[in-house]
């Protein structure tokens, strides 16, 4: 779980900063939803990571930190659950206002056959100069990624919600197995959602590593330089010859 929190807190920390970074991502409804969600999931990153580094230091919370962690963890989990559920059916009726116009069967197929195994051209963001607090509306190519990516974050948020009314109920045994790896599906899904973003958004995915690029110039051109070299100094020996001494 430390590394699942060491891999996944940057990931999203890179996607935040993307969307963050450009004016058409900070326009568009859908992205400020994904931006949310990405807070969400960096809460649970580090709630989950800092009761992970306690058990593998065996430290111990007192009352108040135990009750904040928890809390914020359960928290941010079920704000996110509906904002993943509004983001897929936002999606869902915008495919079927440009494919299908409400034909259920049309939608079905785009649901379980375009999102998956379409391959087209990356999108480009639909922005209104005009009015920039209304939403631009994105390319078909990206509704499909959207809708993907939104179907698989909700679906995967909802079967935690399923175990763990399985485990207060006790159909489900409590035990370290199933409540260690519950958490380590949960903290999997918060992680890897930041992967997810990258490889089906094409042009997210390159302007995170264009921006990474940046960075890292921006680094290397200003990397502190140490010189070193070596100077020589003249003393005066016992036989009363001079000589260099370096230092």
């Amino acid at each position: 779980m430390l590394f699942l929190s060491a891999v996944g807190l940057p990931m999203q920390l890179l996607v935040i900063v993307t969307f963050l970074s450009h004016a058409d991502y900070r326009k568009n409804m859908c992205t400020r939803m994904m931006l949310s969600i990405s807070v969400l999931e960096i809460i649970q990153i580090v709630c989950h990571g800092l009761t992970s580094l306690a058990t593998a230091f065996d430290m111990g919370f007192d009352e108040w930190s135990a009750s904040l962690i928890g809390g914020g963890l359960m928290a941010a989990w079920t704000a996110m659950l509906p904002q993943q559920a509004l983001l897929a059916a936002n999606r869902f009726f915008v495919l079927g206002d440009l494919y299908g116009n409400g034909d259920k069967n049309k939608l079905r197929n785009i649901v379980f056959n375009k999102s998956i195994l379409s391959n087209q051209k990356p999108q480009q963001w639909a922005t209104n100069p005009k009015n920039a607090s209304e939403a631009p509306r994105l390319m078909k190519s990206m509704e499909l990624r959207l809708l993907l990516q939104a179907f698989l974050g909700f679906t995967l948020i909802g079967l935690f919600v399923v175990f763990n009314y399985l485990l207060n109920e006790k159909i489900i045994p409590a035990t370290k197995i199933t409540v260690g790896g519950i958490n380590v599906l949960w903290l999997i899904c918060c992680s890897f959602s930041s992967i997810l973003n990258l490889a089906i958004n094409k042009t997210l995915r390159q302007r995170a590593f264009l921006l990474l690029q940046f960075k890292w110039s921006r680094y290397v051109e200003h990397k502190p330089q140490i010189s070193v070299g070596v100077r020589f100094k003249s003393v005066s020996s016992q036989n009363g010859k001079k000589c260099l001494e370096r230092y």
